[in-house]
Order: C-alpha cells, then structure tokens, then sequence
C-alpha cells in the first residue's frame, strides 16, 4: 500500500467527516480507469481509424497492447521509485515535526504522480502516430532533441511535487529513455 512510505510514527488523519468515503470513492474511480485502460484506448483507436488506410489498421492490436504496457509500466515506475522518493524528501524536510497527512491530499498526491506518469508513458505511441501520418521523422526528432530535453525537465518539474534535482532526475530520467525509443519507433515506421 501506499502508506508504506509513511515515516515510522506517522499517520493518515482526516479533516471532515465525509473524507474517508470520499476516498473510497476516488479509488473505485481510479481503479476503474486502471483497469478499463485498455478498453479506452481501443475507443480512441476506433476514432483514428476510420482516417487510416487499410495496412495501417493492422496496428490496432499491437497499438492497444503496446499503449496498455506503456502505462501500466508508467504507472509501476512512478508507485515503486518516484512517489517514494518524493514522499521520502518531504519527510526528511519535515523532520522536526510530528507528521500527520491528510488522506485526501496524500491520496491526490498519489494519483496525480501515478497517472501523470502513465500518461508520460505514452511517448512512444504518440511519436508512432505522428510517424504513421508523417508528421515527424527520426531526423527531425533527432535535430530537435536539445529541445525535447528541454521540454521533458519542463514536464517533469510539473509531475513532480518536490523542488530537489535528485527528484528532478528520476522524473525526467525516463521520459529522455522514452525519447530516444520513440526516436527508434519513428525510424521503424519511416523504413515502412
């Protein structure tokens, strides 16, 4: 669970009355997203298709595989190191102080880390369907990779809650490996 990275001590309290049903509410609704992902991003499939050619169709189950891994794998990176290393630093911020979180902030914390990481795992796929439309080659993604960089620590310091470079770094870390590997999906598809 998520209050693992709670320190030793240290405990959820809640505000107002309503706020522990008011959580479980928000993770039926997260887990819903979760698990309907693939469902979802087959509809946005059934929207782009019918302006595809018929050869380019046959991507639609590795596109729905692929996206779902992506996120699913977005969404472990930020649960097992990012949300950690970032409830760590502001425990250690707030050393001399007795900790007591409010769920609702920690839970929305959680999931805008969680989520804003699956979603920044999409890259690859987005860069393919650009590629597809020959909206962008691999040269152009490689000329304008001092911007994209640029770009990534922007979205970075965005997700990520805390204010350290070390943080920083393990936000931004992936999303350049996912650059690069979407630099390699475009080449894939500009051989085609």
């Amino acid at each position: 669970p998520l209050t693992q990275h709670l320190p030793e001590g240290g405990k959820l309290v809640f505000l107002k009355l309503q706020e522990p049903f008011t959580l479980y509410l928000k993770v039926a609704l997260v887990s819903a997203i979760f698990f309907s992902a693939p469902y979802l991003i087959y509809q946005v499939w059934l929207f782009i298709a019918p302006g595809l050619y018929r050869h380019e169709k046959l991507y639609a189950l590795p596109f729905i595989a692929f996206a779902s891994a992506l996120f699913v794998s977005g969404c472990a990176f930020a649960y097992y190191i990012a949300f950690p290393s970032a409830c760590a630093f502001f425990i250690e911020l707030g050393q001399g102080f007795t900790p007591n979180i409010d769920i609702d902030f920690f839970f929305d914390l959680s999931l805008f880390i969680i989520l804003g990481m699956g979603a920044v795992f999409q890259l690859p796929i987005v860069i393919a369907f650009l590629s597809l439309m020959g909206v962008v080659t691999p040269k152009f993604l490689l000329q304008k990779f001092r911007h994209a960089i640029v770009i990534i620590f922007i979205v970075a310091a965005v997700i990520s809650p805390t204010t350290d470079a070390i943080n920083l770094m393990i936000f931004a870390g992936p999303m350049v490996v996912l650059y690069l590997l979407s630099i390699g999906v475009s080449w894939i598809f500009a051989l085609r």
